[in-house]
């Protein structure tokens, strides 16, 4: 018999991780939590049930919620007997990124053990679960959708229902994550060429007339103080300092990185021609290796830059 529809499991307790646990914690949900690394869930000590092994906090609740890395991590967790034995009745609530094929496989994987799922994309940083500002995609069975509505509720800000084909949320997500991407590459590999001819960066800028968002993401340094609009003057000021890059609050270029090449698997699974995404991870990669894998996405210009 399947747990209580208001309990919930999160699995995994990274930065997104944790942040899902603190905000079902908030909304008075019963929780259990379990990690890799013990240590990092210890914050949950006496707030959550901590389980000892991945079948103990799969049978510990109804719907478990899964935050780590990628499906690799996932599927060699959840994937084995133990673990197989327990979660007929409960609901599988995918959060991992991945690919629209990677969805429809844990759907299937899902179902041959009698159990829900639904594979969902988070549409905005840790900081952003439990507000307003939090957007997440949901896809798969509608009956299990409006069965945990409630529970997915407490991540804040809209549950957006893709639809029942699994695949959509991760489709959707990985599309507009390809749009940012790329648009950011264009706006950074730009000024690398005007610097490189002395022309003024915010002639530039106000000549291409860049989005506010997307110059502020292109040009802001640091991101610890939070986000605030930027003009092109500031933004240009701020691309002649010595670069310098503290490390990410948000998201690592490695996670950036790691992302766009989903965003190359998810094409070549799709029969969808691949180089454009390949030519982007490998401009995310080449940052990477000149040193910049904990920066955060402003530090992508040191790609295009002599060294």
């Amino acid at each position: 018999m399947a747990a209580d529809a208001s309990t919930v499991t999160v699995i995994g307790l990274g930065l997104m991780g944790s942040a899902l646990a603190r905000a079902f914690l908030q909304a008075g949900h019963e929780l259990t939590v379990w990690n890799r690394t013990p240590a990092k869930a210890a914050a949950f000590e006496g707030l959550a049930r901590i389980a000892g092994t991945v079948q103990e906090a799969c049978a510990a609740s109804d719907a478990v919620v899964v935050s780590v890395p990628k499906y690799e991590v996932s599927n060699a967790l959840l994937r084995t007997p133990d673990v197989e034995g327990v979660i007929a009745g409960r609901t599988i609530v995918q959060l991992t990124t991945g690919t629209p094929a990677d969805a429809r496989n844990g759907e299937r994987w899902a179902a041959e053990h009698a159990a829900g799922y639904l594979d969902g994309a988070i549409m905005g940083y840790p900081r952003s679960i439990g507000t307003s500002g939090c957007a997440i995609l949901y896809s798969g069975d509608t009956t299990v959708f409006e069965r945990h509505r409630g529970v997915l509720s407490a991540l804040g800000g809209e549950a957006i229902f893709c639809g029942q084909a699994v695949g959509a949320a991760a489709a959707l997500d990985l599309a507009s994550l390809e749009f940012s991407y790329a648009s950011l590459a264009a706006v950074l590999h730009a000024a690398a060429l005007c610097a490189a001819e002395s022309v003024p960066l915010d002639a530039f800028f106000t000549t291409a007339d860049v989005a506010g968002p997307l110059l502020e993401y292109a040009t802001r340094h640091d991101f610890t103080k939070g986000r605030a609009p930027i003009d092109a003057v500031s933004a240009a000021a701020a691309m002649a300092r010595p670069r310098s890059y503290p490390e990410s609050v948000d998201a690592t270029l490695a996670t950036h990185s790691a992302a766009v090449d989903q965003i190359v698997r998810a094409s070549r699974e799709a029969g969808v021609d691949s180089a454009f995404p390949e030519a982007l991870h490998q401009c995310y990669e080449r940052a990477i290796a000149r040193g910049h894998q904990l920066h955060d996405l402003p530090s992508l210009y040191e790609a295009f830059v002599p060294d």
